[in-house]
């Protein structure tokens, strides 16, 4: 990333600071953490299933969240024995913690459409996102998370 901001001589306050509100985000992030953002847009690769974001929530944009992509445009979602299915191929829950589980859940799937991501938290017991409000339009999307920085003991700072 730091190589994007030098090449392309962007900006530099365009870059957003949050800080954690809650554990929907734990183990990568937790309550009180502070991370930067960068607009997904600024280095011309967009959005990647994995990518912690900051968002607007659909219903209430007042209301900003951070979650994890997991289901990218044009993509088939579902969610079935506590496992994450896209286009019918179960996905590697590699940032979820096997704690965080959420109990038993309906089977549910969803679409989403060109300019739509699926957003998920990483701690699924305790986490509102897209299975509760679909999927999230990427004009609603603030920016992909790139640095932890707060406090200093989280750091090396990668989310």
């Amino acid at each position: 990333m730091v190589k994007c901001l030098i090449r392309g001589g962007v900006n530099l306050s365009r870059s957003r600071h949050f800080v954690v509100i809650g554990d929907s985000m734990r183990p990568a992030l937790t309550h009180r953490q502070r991370v930067q953002t960068w607009p997904a847009s600024d280095c011309g690769r967009g959005l990647r299933r994995g990518d912690i974001v900051a968002f607007r929530h659909p219903l209430y944009p007042q209301r900003i969240y951070i979650k994890r992509v997991v289901g990218l445009p044009r993509e088939h979602i579902a969610v079935e024995d506590d496992r994450i299915l896209v286009d019918g191929q179960p996905q590697p829950e590699l940032h979820q913690s096997p704690r965080s589980r959420p109990g038993r859940e309906y089977a549910r799937q969803w679409f989403t459409d060109a300019r739509e991501y699926f957003l998920l938290g990483d701690n699924r017991g305790d986490s509102e996102d897209s299975r509760a409000f679909g999927p999230v339009a990427s004009r609603l999307v603030i920016g992909r998370v790139w640095l932890r920085y707060w406090p200093p003991r989280v750091w090396p700072p990668g989310p």
